[in-house]
């Protein structure tokens, strides 16, 4: 159990950190931070309290989210690296888009997010995505 699933217990929950993408020699992804090889954990991760670069998205959005990348779980915290992407997402499959956010480095970088997690922000805000 990590660090963070403890701290879920009593309803705390710590950013999670933000990195930008790294590859070892062979090209196989790894955590930026430890180095530790991490392919298998390709898929759709939580970014809790996320740093989004849109104030206003920042102030509608509650919880986690969505981001399409790596984890690594060698950490007392949650690392995600969320896949390189543009302000459209163009790589993804239809469904997709591109959302500022800054990274634990400073730099904001665009990460694919689903395009119905904005769509439910705006439901939920009454305010358009």
């Amino acid at each position: 159990m990590s660090r963070t699933e403890g701290l879920g217990r009593y309803g705390v929950r710590p950013p999670t950190i933000v990195r930008e993408p790294a590859t070892d020699s062979q090209g196989i992804p790894i955590c930026p931070e430890c180095g530790h090889p991490v392919p298998q954990t390709k898929q759709s991760h939580q970014v809790h309290q996320p740093d989004v670069v849109d104030r206003d998205l920042r102030e509608r959005l509650e919880g986690a989210l969505v981001v399409f990348g790596w984890r690594c779980d060698q950490h007392a915290y949650e690392i995600v690296i969320p896949a390189r992407c543009d302000a459209d997402a163009t790589h993804m499959v239809e469904g997709w888009t591109g959302v500022g956010l800054e990274f634990a480095d400073g730099h904001a970088r665009y990460v694919a997010v689903p395009k119905k997690t904005l769509l439910d922000v705006a439901a939920e805000t009454g305010v358009g995505p």
